[in-house]
């Protein structure tokens, strides 16, 4: 769940951090209300300095749709203030997408 998280802090409190990083988030948490409530967070969040986001995931079929679908969300939307990049990792599970993934993670987003 610390996915989850990393993308509710990115939408209600992005002054948290400059950096975000998200595995395989699970956006079916809560009704996916942050998936649902993403263009009006990130409409809101315009007056916060610019924000890395990478995030990624999994074959997971109960959280595939819901990453995905923030993914459209991000890419239609293009806030301003959100530099980002999606990972889709379909040959990793939810157990193994950490492992697979983390160096790419903390490569793309350190460097800037």
């Amino acid at each position: 769940m610390a996915g989850l998280f990393v993308v509710e802090t990115l939408e209600l409190a992005p002054e948290t951090f400059d950096f975000y990083i998200a595995m395989d988030p699970a956006l079916w948490w809560n009704n996916q209300s942050l998936v649902k409530n993403a263009k009006e967070n990130f409409k809101n969040n315009t007056r916060h300095n610019m924000k890395r986001f990478w995030f990624a995931g999994s074959s997971v079929q109960k959280e595939t749709p819901f990453i995905t679908e923030l993914s459209e969300i991000i890419k239609t939307e293009q806030p301003k203030n959100i530099t980002w990049k999606y990972s889709d990792e379909p040959n990793e599970q939810h157990s193994t997408i950490f492992r697979a993934t983390k160096e790419k993670a903390l490569i793309w987003s350190l460097n800037e």
